[in-house]
């Protein structure tokens, strides 16, 4: 039987002060001990049978138990447990809850909206003003031009600036320059309204893709600064207000729209000059894109060119003209929009679920299917341009978040990434509405229409992988199920390693641990350790039962915790 009277009181440091980074234990031998049996055990709020140890130590917080009790990580058991009475568990457990939530909760705009102005946080949902504008503009001068010209026009100014960035990195957001877009955005509505009547050429489609090639130039610098979480969040409300405005324009007489769309390009600009400004004090991401490396995201060009091509064959069959839809089906597309937006928000933020590359785009797949197969069973309904004009909306969205987390995560200037990555979705776009209108009726039979899903389809299926390494750090700020980067893997071997070693792991469990870390699946452990999946299950199971985890997002957090 051992004394422990004799030992000395294990040094205490105050809830404030316990660091983040603790790591938890399970077994500790009797010379460590400094705590009587029958204590409370805070992580449960139960009494912990007479050889179940709880001991503090300097920076440290570790729970010991012979019985192999499981830790339970929910806030919940932590929060509503029976009190402590002892005070030195009651503070480890109030620290450590305050831990878990440091690093767990995501906050978006928080670490800005202290440093900046109540203006300065409005301007940076100004992207929603381009949506919109791009929208209203086409909508209102189809009739009198080809539109799709608009969308070569903004690709051929983004790969303008891009060129031009290269040598004269603070030219695109220069005030005389913005100001010289922000007279090309005005002066594109006022004279399509004028060719009403004269003819004027393409110039307004030169113009309005010159304001907005640029537009959208100063937006993708202000959001490679930002976070993903604060992306995300920017980005899907400014989709929120793009709807509400519009629907605001689809019920304003046209040569009042196109005096608004007039006095709403310069504010569009200068309030991406403000998103610059406020974005500058936030630090780029790790580096996970290098220039050598960018060949490898081929699969994501893919996907934009492919969907886009679909897309833009689906807008140039549209049997009902955006501008003539009734009331009610326009309606119903906007609240289509305003949903959508909703869901993503919810889902990251408030259900706090994983999001990754692969499920944004499925949601566009679904889409174009379903509008495709109502096309084919239901030719000539009256919702038909809802589908379309929905896909089109979130593509933009989701092509914009794709690009703006490449761009914050790679040593390539950001006009660079959005001029070649956006020019992915608006050449095909332009490419495939005028092919289109060129084949005539052609490609609204049934037989062209299931071609081109089987198309869309195949490319999906080879494209869009969970496993694919690239396609995993997209978004893996967000996604817990991403895998790390090689440089971290020597890390988190360490990491692993001091870990096995306090909770006496045997080589086989450390060597499992360690890949699971890394994100690898139990087949591609079974195939590298040679052993069958079985035994890589019960290695699992028993290497979760050790460190009282139950899963492999509790053992990554947990790692990244040590």
């Amino acid at each position: 039987m051992h004394h422990y009277s004799s030992l000395p009181a294990a040094p205490f440091r105050p809830a404030g002060s316990l660091h983040a980074s603790a790591s938890f234990s399970r077994f500790v031998g009797p010379k460590y001990a400094c705590a009587a049996p029958r204590r409370l055990d805070p992580f449960r709020g139960k009494r912990v049978p007479k050889r179940g140890l709880f001991c503090v130590f300097p920076g440290k917080c570790n729970v010991f138990s012979e019985d192999k009790l499981a830790w339970k990580r929910t806030r919940s058991r932590m929060e509503h447990g029976s009190k402590t009475r002892n005070p030195r568990h009651r503070e480890s457990k109030d620290a450590i809850i305050s831990a878990m939530e440091n690093t767990t909760r995501i906050s978006p705009i928080s670490s800005i909206a202290h440093s900046a102005t109540k203006t300065e946080i409005a301007s940076l949902f100004g992207l929603a003003l381009v949506h919109a504008w791009i929208y209203a503009f086409n909508t209102s001068n189809e009739a009198t031009y080809p539109w799709q010209y608009v969308y070569l026009a903004i690709a051929a100014a983004m790969l303008a600036l891009a060129l031009l960035s290269r040598k004269h990195a603070a030219f695109i957001t220069s005030k005389p320059a913005c100001a010289i877009a922000g007279i090309f955005g005005m002066a594109a509505p006022l004279l399509a309204f004028v060719a009403h009547s004269n003819s004027l050429g393409t110039l307004p489609l030169i113009f309005g893709g010159i304001f907005v090639g640029w537009a959208y130039s100063i937006w993708g610098i202000a959001y490679s600064r930002f976070s993903t979480p604060q992306a995300i969040f920017l980005l899907f409300v400014s989709g929120i207000l793009a709807a509400v405005l519009k629907t605001a324009f689809f019920l304003t007489p046209e040569p009042i729209v196109q005096i608004l769309l007039a006095i709403l390009a310069p504010f569009a600009l200068f309030s991406g000059l403000s998103a610059c400004t406020v974005s500058q004090s936030i630090p780029r991401g790790a580096l996970r894109f290098a220039k050598k490396d960018v060949k490898s995201l081929w699969k994501v060009g893919a996907i934009v060119l492919v969907f886009s091509v679909v897309n833009a064959n689906l807008l140039a069959n549209e049997q009902i003209h955006p501008a003539a839809m009734t009331i009610s089906a326009f309606l119903v597309a906007r609240a289509a929009e305003i949903f959508l937006c909703a869901c993503i928000l919810a889902w990251t933020f408030l259900l706090k679920k994983p999001f990754n590359f692969v499920q944004l785009w499925r949601i566009i797949l679904v889409l174009l299917a379903t509008d495709i197969v109502v096309r084919i069973a239901f030719p000539g309904i009256a919702f038909q341009p809802l589908f379309s004009s929905v896909c089109v909306n979130f593509i933009v969205l989701f092509v914009w978040l794709t690009l703006s987390d490449i761009a914050q995560h790679s040593d390539i200037a950001p006009s660079v990434v959005f001029g070649i990555g956006w020019s992915l979705y608006t050449i095909p776009l332009f490419a495939g509405v005028t092919i289109t209108q060129k084949l005539g009726t052609q490609t609204t039979e049934a037989l062209f229409l299931a071609l081109l899903l089987y198309f869309m389809l195949i490319v999906s299926t080879f494209c869009l992988e969970l496993r694919d390494r690239d396609i995993q750090l997209i978004f893996s700020d967000v996604n817990a199920d991403a895998a790390p980067m090689p440089q971290e893997f020597a890390d988190i071997d360490t990491r692993c390693a001091n870990l096995a070693e306090k909770v006496h792991l045997t080589a086989r469990e450390l060597e499992v641990m360690q890949m699971l870390c890394k994100g690898r699946t139990k087949a591609y452990i079974a195939e590298s350790m040679f052993v069958t999946e079985n035994t890589v299950k019960g290695h699992t199971k028993r290497l979760y039962a050790k460190l009282g985890v139950h899963s492999k997002k509790e053992l990554q957090q947990l790692i990244d915790l040590e």
